[in-house]
């Protein structure tokens, strides 16, 4: 709590304690201009009232209670206590900032309270509420007005973007970043996000939690837990929540109420706005919330806009007369805002939604002006896109308008004051329902090399995954992607396969959602299959991928019968001694290795040396990889079989793999291109010696494995992980339990 002590001038003097968190309690309407306040006067028993107003109690409970427990510090010092509160009680909400009021959804807002004021601590889903509604509806408005209303009953609120594993990812590291509580990328995410959330059990209020456009429950089943000190708000349009959630239905507003928000949009009043609301528009809030924009910009009155929007009703139908009013609202809009907005909303039609910032756009336009792209690209779409005074004015033009939005950066895709607006995704269907085939692969092809050009070009040694800041950012346009990969033109094909099966490696290794990984490789290999065909290399490829994910997912059959199909193909299309089937079955004995299955895994662990000996690779380092693969493989089996001779052997051609790439002892000069094998092959020997009952040797050739392992790639790297946990297994056996506990909690400073 705050801790006070009347010093001798009489002043109450304020202390800092340990605990400083507790006073996340505060409610921090008007706590900046307080504080500053505070900071200015001096701690004196008025402005200690002001803080006691805050806190919801007396001035006289407040000091009896404190009195007695205080820590005095010299007066000096008090306007650090005020950038304390400042940071812990005003910083923990995220809540999107109200830019109107919200109309028509007192019911709802009251439901949604009455079921956490109600709910069964016991009860499954006692804490948890879905807003379902279709798109277009309110549903995010809607959890955002309850957070403003209620916010003194939460000691905490924030809003995650639930639409992919990634985005949940960023949410709750930037929460745990926010209350003091680095994410280790070791940790997977919901592990981290209970870790977070269990600091909800240390208030006396709850904290309030919502997950916003939540595609599926499987999605979001393992972040919901039961807890009496958080509420969970879902937003989603599916539509079964059952056994998940209680759910509040959302639908169009009540007409007097959609007048008053078509009034609001508008910003003047009109005779026939009631008709236009209602009969028209069909009281549907994104129409109205679009059309109040065109309204609030033309000045037209409302018979003439309703004619114009008349004009649109020959237009093709899309699914339902909701959709169709937004259809009519945008393609009016649409001619009346000026070609460069029009041109840059065709684009954000195939952004993701949630993720459009002017300077992404433009660091990409400038990190590919030279390509290739650009010659077939329309003149006024290069020129809004390389100049940010235009760029600017179209953003800000679509704002006005209302065909676009201002939301809460997610602070791992952007940087720190980086403006970020969001398109809906019902306005981004509309935009791409009334396009040609030939605009959808121009724009498509556009976005593709628009990703491509977030991620800087791989130089010397540099290993994919030191990319992975860089797919951060694309991943959710690869997903995005999936929606319409089937406009792609060839080049662009090519160019977003390859993206998706990087996108779908990055989610397997750092986001550690196998399942959206699986997704990703999944649409790899449709493009790859549909530009190139089944038996181009790189479909191959994508087809080995996707047989690595289905085998760490547990689908060992399809895993197998996938790897064993690849090989088939590749035999066919490139011959039984190509280069790169070396590669499938090199992946195919990994997979048989880890599973027990040493006699198969050896039969393809030889084949892919053989090929790769065939093809005169007899010292290239994929080569060498593959023989210690071999080498560690064979160790196991004999060891199996008790075959001390053949543990002996295996241990000799171990040591001659790691000799033959070099066999560097110089940790500090990385430069050579071996040295991530040297590494590798370092711990398959350092396996081997083991088998053979060289603990020590063992040990002090995976704490060089470790080393370079470390060097190269930095603390939060797979391969590093997996090289510590080898080499605290070792160190117990070795019997250096401390230097073991070391390693596993983290602490890597004897190594570095």
């Amino acid at each position: 709590m705050i801790y006070l002590q009347r010093g001798g001038s009489g002043n109450v003097v304020v202390a800092i304690p340990t605990g400083i968190q507790d006073i996340w309690q505060c409610q921090h309407h008007g706590l900046d201009e307080v504080l500053r306040q505070c900071g200015v006067l001096g701690a004196s028993l008025e402005n200690i009232s002001i803080v006691a107003g805050l806190l919801g109690i007396s001035v006289f409970g407040l000091l009896s209670y404190l009195f007695s427990r205080s820590v005095l510090i010299p007066l000096m010092k008090f306007p650090i206590w005020i950038g304390l509160i400042r940071h812990h009680a005003v910083g923990i909400d995220n809540t999107p900032r109200a830019n109107r009021f919200v109309h028509g959804r007192a019911n709802e807002l009251d439901q949604l309270h009455k079921m956490f004021r109600k709910h069964n601590a016991a009860a499954i889903v006692g804490n948890i509420a879905t807003i379902r509604a279709q798109g277009g509806m309110g549903k995010t408005t809607l959890a955002e007005e309850y957070a403003r209303q209620y916010r003194k009953e939460y000691a905490a609120i924030w809003f995650v973007s639930a639409v992919s594993p990634n985005s949940i990812a960023g949410a709750f590291s930037a929460l745990g970043r926010r209350i003091g509580i680095t994410r280790d990328k070791r940790i997977p995410i919901v592990e981290f996000a209970t870790e977070v959330l269990n600091v909800a059990l240390q208030h006396g209020k709850p904290w309030l939690i919502v997950f916003d456009n939540a595609p599926t429950p499987d999605k979001l089943r393992p972040f919901l837990e039961s807890r009496e000190g958080v509420h969970y708000i879902i937003t989603s349009r599916y539509s079964d929540w059952t056994n998940v959630a209680q759910t509040i239905d959302v639908g169009v507003l009540p007409a007097l109420d959609s007048l008053a928000l078509l009034v609001q949009e508008a910003q003047y009043q009109d005779g026939g706005f009631y008709h236009l609301a209602v009969d028209v528009l069909g009281c549907f809030p994104l129409a109205l919330v679009v059309a109040g924009g065109y309204l609030r910009q033309t000045r037209v009155s409302s018979n003439d806009y309703e004619t114009a929007l008349a004009q649109h009703l020959d237009d093709v139908p899309l699914n339902d007369k909701y959709e169709n009013s937004v259809l009519r609202v945008v393609l009016q809009s649409c001619k009346d805002i000026s070609p460069d907005a029009f041109s840059l909303l065709l684009l954000l039609a195939y952004f993701p939604p949630d993720a459009i910032s002017a300077e992404s756009i433009l660091k990409t336009a400038r990190a590919t002006a030279e390509s290739s792209f650009w010659d077939d690209a329309p003149k006024i779409l290069r020129d809004i896109l390389r100049n940010p005074i235009k760029l600017g004015e179209a953003f800000a033009e679509l704002t006005r308008f209302s065909l676009l939005v201002e939301v809460q950066a997610d602070p791992t895709m952007f940087e720190a004051g980086e403006r970020v607006l969001a398109i809906h995704r019902l306005t981004q269907y509309v935009l791409r329902a009334r396009m040609t085939n030939e605009e959808r692969q121009f724009f498509g092809s556009l976005i593709v090399n628009i990703m491509r050009g977030m991620v800087p070009e791989k130089k010397g040694l540099q290993y994919e995954t030191d990319l992975w800041s860089s797919y951060e950012r694309i991943v959710p346009f690869a997903l995005n992607l999936l929606n319409f990969d089937s406009y792609l033109d060839m080049g662009s094909a090519e160019l977003a396969a390859k993206l998706c099966n990087s996108s779908a490696i990055y989610y397997r290794f750092v986001i550690g959602d196998l399942n959206s990984a699986l997704s990703l490789i999944e649409g790899a290999l449709r493009i790859s299959k549909r530009a190139f065909g089944l038996e181009h290399k790189f479909t191959t490829t994508c087809m080995g991928n996707m047989a690595d994910i289905l085998g760490e997912l547990g689908f060992d059959s399809d895993a197998e019968s996938i790897f064993e199909k690849t090989i088939a193909i590749r035999q066919k299309s490139l011959g039984e001694f190509d280069a790169a089937l070396a590669f499938t079955h090199n992946n195919y004995a990994e997979f048989l290795k880890k599973r027990g299955r040493y006699r198969d895994a050896v039969e393809h662990f030889g084949k892919a040396v053989t090929i790769r000996e065939m093809n005169q690779l007899h010292g290239d380092r994929l080569t060498v990889i593959s023989r210690s693969n071999l080498a560690e493989t064979k160790a196991l089996l004999a060891s199996l079989e008790a075959n001390k001779a053949a543990l002996a052997a295996a241990r000799a051609d171990a040591e001659k793999a790691l000799h033959d790439l070099g066999n560097e002892t110089n940790v500090e000069s990385v430069a050579s291109s071996n040295t991530p094998a040297i590494a590798l092959c370092a711990a398959q020997l350092a396996s081997v010696l083991r088998l053979n009952g060289d603990v020590l040797g063992a040990t002090a050739g995976q704490e060089r494995a470790f080393r370079l392992y470390l060097k190269l790639y930095g603390p939060n790297h797979p391969d590093v992980w997996d090289a510590s946990g080898r080499l605290a297994e070792y160190l117990e056996e070795a019997g250096e339990q401390s230097r073991a506990q070391a390693i596993r909690s983290g602490d890597f400073s004897n190594y570095q």
